[in-house]
């Protein structure tokens, strides 16, 4: 449970990381 909670959070971290950046970089054009 435990090693599926820190995946859980890694790809969740992944997928805001990388949707932020795609709103920023469209912000910016």
């Amino acid at each position: 449970m435990c090693t599926k909670a820190s995946y859980l959070l890694k790809y969740l971290k992944k997928h805001i990381q990388t949707h932020w950046t795609a709103l920023h970089l469209t912000a910016r054009q």
